[in-house]
This record gives C-alpha cells, structure tokens and sequence, in this order.
C-alpha cells in the first residue's frame, strides 16, 4: 500500500497553471485505507487512474475481491498520474469531495462572475458550453451571453445552485458530439450535477432549472447584418432601469459573499487538533452551497436525495467507542460529544454515567448539513457499525440539525470484575447480559 508520502507526491505532480492542489486535503492522505478514487472516475483524458492488484495466492472470493480480516476486500489500489495527459478541464476538481484539487485559469469565482455576466446579457439563462462547442459556433453565437469552459464536467452542483441563488432560471451546460469526443467521461459527471442540482431547486420550490444539452439557448444567438443595432441592443437589455440594475447588483452580491464566506471557514492546519481529531476544514465549495441555499430561502419538508449529503446510520449495538469515525471526519460533521454536549478528547469517553447497558453519557453526533458523503466514517468503523444514507431531510441541511447516537464505554470492556458477562454480551450480540 502507498505510503502517505507517495500520495502526497503524486499529487503535487497534477498542479500546474490549470489545477491547485491541496495533498492533505485528500482523503486517501488523511487515511490511506479509504478507498476514495472520485477523481479517477470522473478525469476525462486518464491522466489519473487506479489499478487494484489482488495477490494471486491468495483466496478470492466469487466477486474476484481478496477477503480482508474486517471483512472489506483487501485488494490494493495503486494511484498513478501522468501529468502530461493534463488537459486542465477540471472535472476532477468537480469531483472531490473535499476541495483536494481545485481548478484555476478561470478559479471558481473568476468562472461564476462570467456566469453573472452572461446572466445579465440574457436576463435570467446561464450557458456553459464546451471547448469543442464553442469552436463550431464560432459567430454563430454572443460571446457575452456564453461562458466557455474546457469540458462541462467542469461546473459541479454548488455552482448551479449559486446561480440560481443569483436569479438564474434556466442554466445550460452545452457541450458537442460527445459521443465523438474523447473526453466524453466529462458529460457523464455534468449530468450528474444538474441531477443534484434539480433535486435541490425541487426541494427549495425554485423554479430554476438544469440541463445538459446539445444546442445552445435562442437567447445566446449572434444578431448580425442590417438587423443588429448595438445601441438598441444595449437599450433592450437594460430596459426597466432600477430594476434591471437592482437584480444585477443581487447577483454580484450573492456571488461576492458566497466566496467571502467561503473564505473565512478555511481554518488553521495543525497535525492534530485538540480534541484528538485530524485537521478539520469546510471545503470552499460547500461553503458557497449553503451560502446559497440560505439565499433560496427554506425547504419543504421533503427528502433529498443527491450525492451532496448523507445521513448516519448507526449500530449502536456494535459500535464500541473508539471514536475513529470522527477522527478522520473531514469536516466535523462528525464529533463525540461528552455529557454536556461539549466535543471531547477522542481517546477518553466519558464513564460517570455508564449504565448496565455499556453506553455511556457521550454521543455521537453528526450534522448532515456538513457531511460530504465522503464514506470515510463507515470505510474505517472497525465494527462495521456505521453505515451512510443518501437520503436526508431537506429541512435538516439550513437549520444545521444534528443527530445523537450514545456511545459505548470503549473502557468498560477492559477486565475488572465484569469481564466474563462483558465477553458473554459480545459474543451474543447484546448488552443485556447480567451476572
């Protein structure tokens, strides 16, 4: 297995003037036993891959994967990244859950006030289309009211939702004959993006919407010859004066202060914070996301699902305490809390009011507005006690709930004169078991 080292290495081999990268950001850094390859799956031109080996002589089971010891396969994945193949889209940055990689030449704020210019020149519809696209319809099109990007897989779900914070009711990605083109793996990451985009503006009642298609809108359409008259142009576009510049001003409002928010949550790096947990940060992205969703106003109570949040399912029956679900949290969506609802030492649980039943007076708590669906905690639970739904409430993600789930005394099973009914209790599954 690559050390962490390695990891590290490799990815400083991917930053160049197209992409930033942040190493211990990545999941497989903070823990190299996470099987996170998002950025493989989505890159369009195989500059990343991962190659998973299986030892022949070992026993495989039907599937082909190795049988672990915890009862996960136990293939090991090698990452491997050709920096040459680079074609700087940033479909892989889309595609991090924890802002590892981040695209730069346009950045994300560069790209959205493009996006607010285009707004602004059609009056409520935003188009990206694709380098090849873009080519094709060259003078065929108003530059003003199109935003080029490399490949759509470039534009990700909080971007969406940005703009439609801002006002926009129709969003485009449009992109060519990707059937033809070789970086096709890029429309398939841009679908999946409007797909979590649309289920929000359902959930939030906002009548905005997005698609991938193949042809741009009517509204981005070049008006050439006797007919095109700029100044008459330019008057159409600002008729309503006030109004007209009001909305403007909301857009560039929202965008500003979504990435001044997004700003501020970056928090200091240290090796390990005070509470016994890796460094914990809220990638940029999600702090634009909320910053929107709170600018769209409040949900119905409906479910959501999308791959952007997740809620936790716990087998309190089988969790023992240790706390490494929330030690390598990302974000601190997830934290054990003590008897007072204060986050605590992750090597210390607290035992001043431990029953019969083995729990304990700390929680596990998990906020699903922070969580990144990143699989981190239930990859790593020891225990297999943790497992991640993708379906949560709408109304859960602006009011920052959080769920509590009690926590075993990690301590109660170490000998002392409950030993034996403290082994019985494991053996048959159960807490109640008395001597």
């Amino acid at each position: 297995m690559p050390s962490t080292q390695t990891y590290i290495e490799l990815f400083e081999r991917l930053r160049s003037v197209h992409l930033h990268v942040d190493a211990r950001r990545c999941l497989a850094v903070r823990n190299r036993n996470t099987t996170c390859n998002r950025c493989a799956n989505a890159c369009p031109s195989g500059c990343i891959t991962v190659t998973t080996r299986t030892s022949a002589n070992e026993p495989r089971e039907p599937d082909g994967a190795k049988p672990a010891e915890n009862g996960r396969s136990a293939e090991t994945a090698t990452l491997a990244i050709d920096p040459e193949r680079c074609i700087g889209c940033g479909t892989c940055a889309a595609a991090c859950p924890t802002g590892a990689i981040a695209p730069r030449k346009p950045d994300d704020r560069s790209l959205a006030r493009q996006a607010a210019a285009a707004l602004r020149a059609t009056g409520g519809i935003v188009a990206f289309a694709c380098e090849q696209l873009t080519a094709q319809a060259r003078g065929k099109y108003d530059p003003d009211t199109v935003v080029p990007v490399r490949c759509v897989g470039r534009i990700d779900a909080s971007l969406l939702v940005l703009m439609a914070s801002a006002g926009a009711l129709t969003i485009r990605l449009t992109c060519g004959n990707c059937d033809e083109c070789e970086y096709r793996a890029g429309k398939a990451a841009a679908e999946l993006a409007c797909q979590d985009a649309n289920a929000i503006f359902d959930a939030w009642g906002t009548r905005a919407r997005a698609s991938v298609t193949r042809k741009l809108p009517a509204a981005c359409r070049a008006i050439a010859g006797p007919a095109y008259d700029p100044d008459r142009r330019a008057f159409l576009r600002t008729a309503g004066d006030a109004a007209h510049d009001a909305a403007h001003d909301a857009a560039d409002l929202a965008i500003d202060h979504a990435f001044e928010h997004a700003s501020d949550t970056q928090r200091t790096r240290r090796a390990v914070m005070e509470t016994g947990t890796l460094p914990r940060f809220l990638p940029p992205r999600r702090a634009i996301l909320l910053d929107a969703l709170e600018r769209l106003g409040q949900p119905d109570d409906v479910m959501l699902n999308t791959r952007l949040w997740a809620h936790v399912i716990m087998d309190e029956n089988r969790c023992n305490g240790c706390g490494m679900c929330a030690r390598f949290c990302p974000t601190g969506a997830l934290t054990v809390r003590d008897d007072d609802r204060a986050e605590t030492q992750i090597s210390w649980i607290s035992k001043r009011n431990a029953e019969k039943t083995g729990f304990s007076g700390a929680a596990l708590a998990h906020a699903p507005s922070l969580c990144l669906q990143c699989r981190t905690c239930e990859q790593l639970c020891p225990r297999h006690a943790i497992e991640l739904s993708c379906e949560t409430f709408a109304v859960d993600i602006p009011a920052g709930a959080v769920d509590e789930h009690p926590l075993r005394d990690i301590h109660r099973d170490k000998g002392g004169p409950d030993a034996i009914r403290n082994s019985m209790a494991k053996l048959i599954d159960s807490p109640y078991v008395t001597g």
